[in-house]
């Protein structure tokens, strides 16, 4: 899958996110948030949790879904010439 860099780097790295996932999750469940702090004032997030641990991980979800529309398109081409 060397055609797509950025999902080999989400699957080597798929155990990690599943950990934050669910770390993030169980904040949730004990109402305990995420909050940014700009001078001295807390705020909460309102950056999906996602973003954060794509982020946190070196991941660019920009370039995931560029690629999977790649794959998309070479698996519709793959079609029709097989098709034919």
């Amino acid at each position: 899958m060397t055609d797509f860099p950025e999902h080999e780097k989400l699957k080597n790295k798929s155990s990690d996110c599943e950990l934050l996932s669910r770390f993030v999750k169980w904040l949730d469940n004990n109402k305990y948030y995420i909050c940014q702090k700009d001078s001295d004032f807390f705020f909460m997030t309102y950056k999906p949790y996602i973003n954060l641990i794509s982020e946190f991980l070196g991941i660019d979800l920009n370039k995931i879904e560029d690629e999977k529309e790649l794959m998309i398109k070479l698996i519709k081409e793959q079609e029709q010439q097989n098709g034919d």
